[in-house]
């Protein structure tokens, strides 16, 4: 038999679903997309899951030891929907990165809805690992 969750846990349980779908300063509804961040000897590689969001619809900024994603997944448009449940709207991710890495030589490419970001690192970081 299943145990009840105690009161303690349904609120912690509603304060990680609002994390995932901020407010944002216009009051919108946001969303986080879902991301993986893998550090290798010469590059930072960061995977963002955005099915459905247009590469148009993507900003993506670099500052020093972090990357910013911003953008808007467009809603579907027409009749005949008996379920929605991909969220649209504005999204906001930043990800700290903790080293420096070289803006000018970032790549970008998009594969089956996760667009996939390599950061090079600067000279300078890659020696003192």
């Amino acid at each position: 038999m299943l145990e009840k969750p105690s009161l303690l846990e349904i609120f912690e349980d509603q304060a990680r679903l609002a994390a995932r779908f901020p407010r944002t300063d216009v009051g919108e509804l946001g969303w986080l997309p879902a991301i993986d961040v893998r550090e290798l000897d010469g590059e930072f590689i960061v995977y963002a899951a955005l099915p459905g969001v247009e590469p148009q619809d993507v900003v993506v900024e670099v500052e020093p030891g972090a990357l910013t994603l911003q953008g808007r997944r467009r809603e579907r448009q027409g009749e005949g929907w008996t379920r929605r449940e991909l969220i649209s709207g504005p999204f906001f991710r930043r990800v700290d990165l903790g080293n420096p890495v070289r803006a000018a030589d970032i790549s970008l490419r998009r594969r089956d809805g996760v667009l996939e970001i390599h950061l090079p690192k600067e000279r300078a970081a890659e020696k003192q690992q």
